[in-house]
């Protein structure tokens, strides 16, 4: 089953909307527009849900808190908005001088807390065992979320890919 950051991850733009739609409307191009961006996905439960659940001990709002997420000792951090009502579009965390970590934040319908980080890199750049770290500093108090060595799988891109090269992806959860 594909979980939302994988579909954001490996999804369709909209490039691969007009290659399919010129390839019907008689174009010569038929193959479709595929991103595949190696890196990790993580996944984090900032809150839990009111009735219970898993995710680490939060007091107080996340606004203002920061977020610094690191892979083997490469950091960048983030300043958390408010966090968006459950339904409304996720809020974007962009991680300070880099353009290859994102982060997006959302509330889910059970009032539980996500965040999730997308560290982007070439193929050749994933090792196994890159070592990934996320922190939460909230009033001077700082929280490891996260701490853990990647293993990296394959994913094939499909056959009507333009570019059917593969990447190489983790999926880290506390």
């Amino acid at each position: 089953m594909m979980t939302r950051d994988k579909i954001r991850w490996l999804g369709f733009g909209w490039a691969a909307s007009l290659a399919v739609f010129a390839g019907a409307c008689g174009g010569t191009d038929t193959c479709i527009a595929v991103q595949c961006t190696s890196g990790a996905l993580m996944r984090i439960r900032l809150v839990p849900p009111p009735t219970g659940g898993s995710g680490p001990s939060i007091s107080g709002g996340l606004a203002g808190s920061t977020v610094t997420a690191c892979r083997n000792n490469e950091c960048y951090s983030t300043t958390l908005p408010d966090v968006p009502a459950a339904g409304d579009t996720e809020a974007n965390l962009p991680f300070g001088n880099t353009t290859f970590v994102l982060g997006s934040l959302w509330q889910n319908p059970d009032q539980s807390v996500d965040m999730g980080i997308e560290w982007h890199l070439a193929s050749d750049q994933v090792v196994d065992g890159d070592h990934y770290v996320v922190t939460l500093n909230q009033g001077g108090v700082t929280a490891t979320l996260l701490d853990k060595l990647a293993t990296y799988s394959t994913v094939t891109a499909t056959p009507e890919a333009c570019d059917p090269a593969d990447c190489r992806i983790a999926e880290l959860s506390p």
